[in-house]
């Protein structure tokens, strides 16, 4: 099996930031140091 190159990189923001992602790109949270719950909400665009 041959090796996919692979380039990190990290995303910051502040509360209430909305942040849009390609649906196949790989990605993880960070912990999640605040008290408060993180919500997401996954939908299509088609155009």
């Amino acid at each position: 099996m041959s090796e996919v190159p692979v380039r990190v990189a990290e995303l910051t923001g502040e509360p209430g930031d909305v942040v849009f992602l390609h649906p196949h790109l790989l990605h993880a949270p960070a912990a999640n140091r605040s008290r408060a719950p993180r919500f997401m909400v996954t939908g299509g665009l088609f155009g």
